[in-house]
């Protein structure tokens, strides 16, 4: 345990900054698991443009996002659940999708 008046060391520092690192990957979770989940959301409707079995103007409609958004609600990492559209064509029985919801902590609607 470290007093007050000791002197602080190379170790102290480097720890310090480790530590540092983890909170904020830890934190970062959630926004990376997102945007993963937004990624497949996007390649899947992509593939179902291509293969012409959904029509264009409803794979636009799906992919649009919200203008009227803050960077604060766009990439701040939040604890808060929040419902969220990517439930929509994505496979809740695809094992990467469970990983990134269940593991990153990713809030949906229903969370499957």
């Amino acid at each position: 345990m470290r007093r007050e008046n000791d002197l602080v060391t190379s170790l102290d520092v480097i720890r310090w900054a480790l530590m540092q690192t983890c909170d904020t990957l830890q934190s970062l979770k959630p926004l990376w698991a997102s945007q993963g989940l937004q990624y497949y959301k996007k390649s899947r409707l992509w593939g179902s443009l291509i293969e012409g079995s959904t029509p264009a103007q409803d794979v636009v409609s799906c992919i649009q996002e919200p203008e009227a958004q803050t960077l604060s609600q766009l990439y701040h990492p939040s604890d808060v659940p929040r419902a969220s559209s990517l439930n929509e064509n994505i496979d809740p029985s695809d094992l990467v999708v469970r990983g990134m919801v269940l593991d990153g902590k990713v809030p949906t609607a229903n969370h499957f």
